[in-house]
């Protein structure tokens, strides 16, 4: 190589294909590039706008099913009603019938008619009323309405609500009027759609009535499905490298945006940076514009540094009242005219590299054993570990080919030898699983069994004690009262225990009790009685019930429960014995201030939570205590009462219940036990 560089013939040979191979790369740079740069970025805008366009159509078509379901909704709806009172005009002439018969006299009927139809109600508390030609309801199903004169009742929106109705019924016969109301046992009004019809046989208007929330609330059920559809279908679409599709409201309010912190959001008071102006504004007035609308902005990898072109064409959809707008970096359009500048100068570079170097023909030689190793490389990263290299030559290729082979053959043993030791481990490890199986089964069948032994002796301890007390009191104590005081104190001091050996017999048979229920629930045993539970009325329940303790301890409790709390299908019996463990718990680890029980309800699930003022637990047993025969503060020399099955019991009732249990620290000390149930 060297010697060529001496040789005039090679320089002017090599120096003129450089010159003209330069001479056509740079040619080719001066008339392509700035053609390919506009025809490629004329290219991207459309399929940028192309894109937001069938999101379009896919939102008009939405907005299409949406209408079409809000029509068929109201028709569906008023026949509903119509049908309804087809029904009660029947079930009212069937009944004033008998009075033609003789059966039954006009009082009679009316009052038996007037009755059934009070108690009639179909739906979500739905019902159908009955006024006179006076506009006063002479049957309706609340109590507070039954009797009442509405010839002067308005709603929210001060317009008259029975009046009207009668009128029309006089003049057409039937019709349909939309007024404020309540739902019964709801307190806050809504708009209703109410069909009448006239009886002039018993000169009644009768009526009923449908919510329009129950109308929207199917709307809004389709129409959260439908943003959840395209939310889908937005989030496969990406617009050059990182642009996205949006879509927001005339209020200002992120329907769908790939940024989970924006989603959701309401950006009305966002500005732009460049302008400090009202963003929102400004890409609403953008919508329909051919050419879209540039801004500036900054990016993801550096925040904050708005010097970044982005332009967005934005479509406005009346019917729903959405802006849906794409979002595109500038130079992301033009990025592929730039990766393809680059190709063609890497192309110029290559020719004239290859006229350069066309000569050397040893390269083929030099690449050789190296395509040698990378395919033999493929074949070790698809696991094939028996393939070696041929290539052995006197050079650093072939060191570094015979170094490779020793690797492989290191690795091969290192797996034969690994696979080894892995199905000893695991032959292990499974017998030692299966021993602890067995010792598991063997200690709850040996609680199960001696809790069942000692539950009859101590049956028969705690009652022949409390009869002995109780025979002691009345028979020796009387005659202890004339002897001396020393006869009075050793009297005194038998009876104090025997009352010992009540108690602790009464606790240790509670023991046997809960360690027998703890052993039933982990064998997936017991009878469940699953109802509906009132959980309002089980927690006043409990707080009746721990009243007395409360007040002796100076103990102050609250009640925090959500109104109208739904009711849950649970085992009663066994959730009070849950609420009755955490409120014992409470009172006994408290010693002032209060307990704070709290109900509250989501979409999903129902959260009861008892809180107290204590000294709280330490975060690294929050969990411990959960477990079998752990208590909170136990200690060498202390030890709480009780035998920490307790909150065991409890979570395995909850979990039973498909819910789940656990402790936290409260805002102000103390800890805050709590249990959700699915709804």
């Amino acid at each position: 190589m060297l010697s060529l560089l001496h040789s005039k013939i090679f320089l002017k040979m090599s120096g003129g294909i450089i010159a003209v191979v330069a001479l056509f790369a740079l040619s080719l740079l001066i008339f392509t590039v700035p053609t390919i740069d506009r025809q490629i970025y004329a290219i991207e805008s459309r399929a940028a706008r192309t894109i937001l366009d069938n999101v379009l159509a896919l939102a008009e078509q939405g907005e299409n099913s949406l209408t079409l379901l809000r029509r068929g909704a109201q028709a569906a709806h008023r026949q509903e009603l119509r049908t309804v009172l087809d029904l009660t005009e029947s079930l009212i002439r069937a009944r004033w019938a008998r009075v033609g018969r003789g059966e039954l006299t006009e009082t009679a009927a009316r009052r038996e008619i007037l009755d059934t139809i009070r108690k009639l109600q179909f739906r979500r508390n739905d019902y159908v009323w009955i006024s006179d030609y006076d506009s006063r309801l002479i049957s309706h199903p609340d109590p507070d309405l039954h009797g009442a004169d509405f010839s002067l009742v308005r709603d929210i929106r001060n317009q008259l609500i029975v009046p009207p109705m009668v009128q029309a019924a006089l003049l057409g016969g039937d019709g349909y009027h939309f007024y404020w109301w309540r739902r019964i046992n709801e307190k806050e009004p809504v708009e209703k759609l109410a069909y009448f019809r006239h009886l002039p046989e018993l000169e009644w208007v009768i009526g009923t009535g449908v919510y329009i929330d129950d109308i929207q609330k199917q709307e809004r059920e389709h129409l959260a499905k439908l943003i959840e559809e395209l939310r889908q279908n937005l989030k496969q679409i990406k617009i050059a490298e990182t642009g996205y599709i949006y879509i927001f409201d005339s209020a200002f309010n992120m329907l769908i945006h790939p940024n989970q912190n924006i989603e959701g959001s309401n950006f009305a008071a966002q500005q732009n940076p460049t302008d400090q102006q009202p963003l929102g504004p400004q890409l609403a007035a953008a919508a329909g514009r051919e050419a879209g609308w540039r801004y500036l902005w900054d990016r993801p990898d550096d925040p904050g540094n708005y010097h970044y072109e982005k332009i967005s064409w934005i479509h406005y959809l009346p019917g729903l009242d959405w802006y849906i707008a794409s979002s595109v970096y500038v130079d992301e359009l033009r990025s592929s005219s730039v990766a393809l500048q680059k190709r063609v100068i890497l192309l110029g570079l290559a020719i004239l590299l290859l006229a350069t170097l066309g000569a050397l023909l040893f390269s083929r030689r030099l690449t050789a054993p190296l395509l040698e190793l990378s395919r033999l490389a493929e074949r070790v990263r698809r696991g094939d570990f028996s393939g070696r290299s041929p290539q052995l030559r006197q050079d650093e290729i072939g060191q570094l080919t015979a170094t490779f082979n020793q690797m492989l053959d290191q690795i091969q043993d290192n797996i034969n030898n690994l696979d080894t030791k892995v199905a000893q481990r695991t032959a292990e490890l499974s017998r030692a699983l299966d021993d602890l199986r067995e010792l598991d089964a063997m200690k709850s069948a040996f609680l199960a069994n001696i809790s069942h032994e000692m539950r009859t002796p101590l049956t028969s301890i705690n009652g022949f004690a409390e009869l002995t007390l109780a025979k002691f009191g009345k028979t020796i104590k009387p005659l202890l009262d004339t002897e001396t005081s020393k006869v009075v104190k050793t009297g005194e001091q038998v009876r104090q225990n025997l009352e010992i050996i009540s108690q602790e017999s009464r606790r240790l048979t509670a023991l046997i009790d809960n360690a027998l229920d703890l052993t039933t629930l982990e064998a997936g045993g017991g009878v469940w009685h699953m109802e509906p539970v009132d959980l309002q009325e089980l927690i006043a329940e409990g707080a009746t019930e721990f009243a007395p303790r409360l007040a002796t301890a100076g103990l102050e409790l609250k009640l925090e429960l959500a109104p109208e709390l739904p009711a849950v299908r649970a085992d009663r019996r066994r959730l009070a014995q849950v609420l009755a463990n955490l409120l014992d718990n409470a009172v006994k680890f408290t010693s002032q201030g209060g307990i704070t029980v709290r109900a509250e309800a989501d979409d999903d699930k129902i959260t009861v939570s008892v809180a107290d003022s204590g000294h709280g637990i330490d975060p690294d047993q929050r969990e411990a205590i959960f477990e079998k025969f752990r208590q909170v503060g136990e200690t060498l020399t202390a030890k709480p009462t009780g035998a920490g099955l307790g909150l065991a019991i409890c979570r395995r009732i909850i979990e039973r219940h498909g819910g789940v249990m656990g402790v936290e620290e409260g805002p102000n000390g103390g800890s805050i036990f709590s249990f959700s149930l699915p709804r």
